[in-house]
């Protein structure tokens, strides 16, 4: 199974040192960024599934790393890190398309967990769409309803 990729955007070493460490562990793909701007960078060179970005950082905080992010891949999974648990912050931060948001210091299994039920609603997603464009079939002949005409429903015969 191929390694999802991930960015870790933060600007304490520490925070980026052991989450790169405990996610690399868990089969992911690690790439960090010490900040929004670098991050920008790495997201135009790269492909990446989901960021993990600190809220509060010098520069580009990751608010408005979210909003840049989001508007060029709306699909991609952002999970927002902040030591500021504020419902203003809250709210912001979920209604500019954060998919998960979490208090720091964070425990890595429920940081994990939340990944997870987010690649795995991303996946389904994904799923949706290509069976969205895919004729619906017959369970008798393997016909296409295109083949059987737009007003037949039901393939009847």
């Amino acid at each position: 199974m191929m390694k999802r990729s991930i960015l870790i955007v933060d600007d304490e070493d520490i925070i980026l040192a052991s989450l790169g460490r405990d996610l690399g562990l868990d089969q992911y793909d690690v790439q960090t960024a010490t900040s929004g701007e670098e991050a920008m960078q790495k997201f135009r060179a790269g492909k990446f599934e989901l960021i993990i970005s600190d809220f509060m950082m010098p520069g580009i905080n990751g608010l408005e790393l979210l909003k840049w992010v989001k508007a060029h891949d709306q699909h991609i999974v952002f999970i927002i890190l902040t030591g500021y648990g504020d419902s203003v912050s809250t709210l912001q931060i979920l209604e500019n398309g954060a998919d998960e948001m979490l208090l720091k210091p964070c425990d890595t299994d429920e940081l994990l967990l939340r990944m997870n039920r987010c690649l795995n609603t991303q996946d389904a997603m994904r799923r949706l769409k290509i069976l969205e464009k895919t004729p619906p079939r017959c369970g008798n002949c393997s016909a296409t309803l295109a083949q059987t005409g737009p007003e037949s429903t039901d393939f009847a015969h």
